[in-house]
């Protein structure tokens, strides 16, 4: 199941908290900093596909204005 940029953004924030409250091994702390590269890797996806979307949108109604 994909997460929802809303979804991926909650977790990284977690593990931000995480990170600053400095409770965690290092090991953990890397793992935690790892999954927070991969989230952020997802978002810059989900944003940059919401992005083209919406190009793709406005592109449509700037064609159907010159039209009519």
């Amino acid at each position: 199941m994909s997460k929802t940029l809303a979804e991926v953004i909650k977790r990284i924030d977690e593990i931000a908290v995480k990170l600053e409250q400095d409770n965690d091994s290092l090991e953990e702390s890397i793992k935690h900093f790892e999954e927070g590269v991969t989230l952020t890797r997802e978002a810059q996806a989900l944003l940059s596909t919401a992005e083209q979307r919406v190009a793709t949108l406005i592109k449509q109604e700037l064609s159907t204005d010159t039209i009519d």
